[in-house]
């Protein structure tokens, strides 16, 4: 026999402990209070028609109920069957490039931290795989060899920076050729891919030659090019002195562009390989790649493994409990006599009856607890068979259909805490965060389980993050909002376990990224002012006109306003009568009232020609087109 649930044994201490002592004491008391009641003479003639032994034996029947309603509770099974179970997967190596260029900050915080947040991402949703990493630069050098053991690679990767490799440069062929050679297993063509993430800058090292190797070995390549192929990046490093400076290469800073060319021929080198690339403002998400390229693939047998099904045998004691009670209903206390000698003994035996009858009663209410007891019971094991199959669907990716499930858990317990978890994760998966925030929020401020409610404040905080990155296209202030909302939420699981280094480095991705959007909102005020100042439709000439006396004769230098029409025979006409000696002695009477601005008017001093207002306007949409291309961008891909 095997039991599914052996921890409630050590209810089974309740009978020797609680159950026996307290109905000794309940015997003694009544035994007690009759011999004070009454005489030896009268209690014989009293107890005469009561058994002791009798009521002993319910009691006894009722201690064996409550045994057996502990065994149910303790799950037993028998009649072993063996079943096989077989794991599928796939071998994935993820080559990652540590070479100087990926400090480049145009993805926060920087091009290798990123990365490394997608590998850990990825981790989360692996499902079986083996997976390894491989890190290159001037070298390739394998830091965790294939294994299923995730925490191991956890560890490997939290290990990882630019000076895991001694030699500079970036060999992406020498990194293919490690994988294919020294990783994979020869012995099968099939299941195997590499995630190739670099900025695609590589230094001879013959990549196109060796992922065409590569692909006789029946590895795919999935290439994730890092950064911008056009205007690059700058690649900080920290001077001797703690200065942050910028690298440079014969007294020229060193600007790191992405390699895409280079990159898709690698990619398209395999059957299968697919070219994604991640621009500036956009996030490197490797869990959706493995849900939709690798997990959607065909896998291998990775482990096969024979386990024993059991057949659960609890309802044979449930039944057996009640039996026992309804035993225990129908015994009577009174003994078997046809002898009535005494009406007044049968008088004074009345209040026995009614105490029987109580009995009676306490054991009819004791049942009822025990059926309330397993029906509590029976529905709980329902609501886990169902979030059982609400899981099942949401590793399958069928998310809707996972929410009706945890839907119908909730109908089952609306207290329950588990189903609003994983609600609110598969909303998460769907892309609908503030049915999910509402969800992790919920669970959070009822869950008991300190473990449950960090986990719901790191995805509350992940929702409010992703939120604020959606925002940063429409309402750059909420979307700082947002990120310090998310900042919170990850103080809060701090809070709970301060040794939680996802939420850790979180926090500190959200804080560079406030500060990039901070940035952004400071540029796009300056570039509001600079308009403002350079209006095409507000000259400065039509601003020293409207300050000049209306009824005062106007110079040729003093330009009229533009909104009032004019006649172009009378200016001409005023042209050629004003008298040059004139004009500057008008020019002496106006003197007092330009004051310090005498030296602005001079320096606008002749009206702007109609191509001058064009050439600015074109100008001020050039700038505008150039702004709206260097707003942040989705990401780009192949496929």
């Amino acid at each position: 026999m095997n039991l599914g649930n052996d921890n409630a044994l050590w209810l089974l201490f309740a009978v020797p402990l609680v159950l026996v002592p307290a109905y000794v004491w309940c015997f003694w008391r009544k035994a007690r209070a009759l011999r004070i009641l009454a005489s030896n003479e009268m209690l014989a003639k009293i107890n005469n028609t009561v058994s002791l032994q009798k009521q002993i034996f319910k009691a006894c029947l009722l201690i064996a109920a409550f045994a057996c309603v502990v065994i149910a509770l303790t799950e037993p099974k028998w009649n072993p069957q063996p079943q096989q179970v077989r794991r599928k997967g796939r071998d994935v190596v993820i080559c990652l490039d540590t070479s100087k260029s990926m400090l480049a900050e145009d993805i926060t915080p920087n091009r290798l931290e990123r990365s490394k947040i997608a590998i850990s991402d990825l981790l989360e949703v692996l499902k079986g795989d083996r997976i390894a990493i491989i890190t290159f630069a001037g070298i390739a050098t394998v830091k965790c060899p294939l294994t299923q053991d995730y925490a191991f690679v956890r560890m490997a990767l939290a290990d990882i920076s630019t000076e895991s490799t001694s030699r500079g440069g970036t060999m992406i062929g020498d990194a293919i050729r490690k994988a294919t050679e020294e990783v994979f297993d020869k012995q099968s063509r099939l299941y195997k891919d590499i995630i190739l993430i670099t900025d695609g800058e590589d230094h001879d090292s013959f990549p196109v030659q060796a992922a065409q190797k590569a692909a006789e070995s029946g590895v795919r390549i999935l290439a994730i090019g890092l950064g911008d192929d056009q205007t690059g990046s700058r690649i900080p490093i920290t001077g001797p002195n703690g200065e942050r400076t910028f690298l440079k290469y014969k007294g020229e800073e060193v600007w790191s562009k992405l390699d895409s060319e280079t990159l898709r021929e690698v990619a398209y080198a395999t059957e299968g390989g697919k070219y994604l690339s991640v621009l500036p403002g956009t996030t490197l998400d490797l869990g959706r790649i493995y849900g939709d390229v690798i997990a959607s693939a065909e896998g291998r047998d990775l482990e096969s493994m024979t386990m024993m099904k059991y057949d659960e045998k609890f309802q044979i004691f449930v039944a057996l409990a009640l039996g026992l009670l309804i035993v225990e209903v129908l015994v009577s206390e009174r003994r078997k006599s046809g002898k009535l000698e005494v009406r007044s003994a049968k008088s004074e035996a009345s209040p026995v009856k009614r105490q029987s009858a109580g009995f009676g009663h306490q054991a009819a209410g004791c049942a009822v607890l025990l059926l309330a007891v397993l029906v509590s019971g029976a529905k709980a094991e329902s609501v886990r068979e169902i979030l059982r199959e609400g899981n099942g669907l949401y590793g399958d990716g069928k998310y809707a259909d996972a929410i009706n499930k945890y839907n119908d858990a909730l109908v089952e317990q609306p207290e329950a805490v588990e189903p609003r978890f994983n609600k609110a994760n598969s909303y998460y998966r769907m892309d609908d965060l503030d049915e999910a925030l509402d969800l992790y929020q919920e669970v959070a401020a009822k869950s008991k389980d300190m473990k449950l409610v960090a986990k719901a404040k790191y995805n509350a905080g992940n929702c409010f993050f992703q939120r604020g990155t959606k925002q940063r296209d429409s309402d750059l202030q909420k979307a700082v909002d947002d990120m310090k909302t998310s900042i919170t939420c990850w103080r809060g699981v701090l809070d709970i376990d301060p040794k939680n280094e996802k939420a850790a480095r979180n926090i500190e991705v959200a804080r560079m990224t406030i500060k990039d959007i901070l940035d952004q909102i400071k540029k796009q005020q300056d570039q509001k002012n600079q308009q403002n100042q350079q209006d095409p439709n507000q000259p400065p000439q039509q601003q020293q006109s409207q300050q000049q006396d209306p009824n005062q004769p106007q110079s040729a230098n003093s330009p009229k306003d533009q909104n009032q029409p004019q006649d172009p025979n009378q200016t001409q006409q005023g042209e050629k009568s004003q008298d040059p000696n004139q004009a500057k002695e008008q020019q002496k009477q106006h003197q007092p009232q330009q004051g310090q601005d005498q030296k602005q008017e001079q320096k606008f001093e002749a009206d702007p020609t109609a191509q001058e207002i064009i050439d600015n306007e074109q100008r001020q949409k050039k700038e505008r087109e150039t702004f709206q291309q260097s707003r942040y961008r989705e990401v780009e891909k192949d496929w």
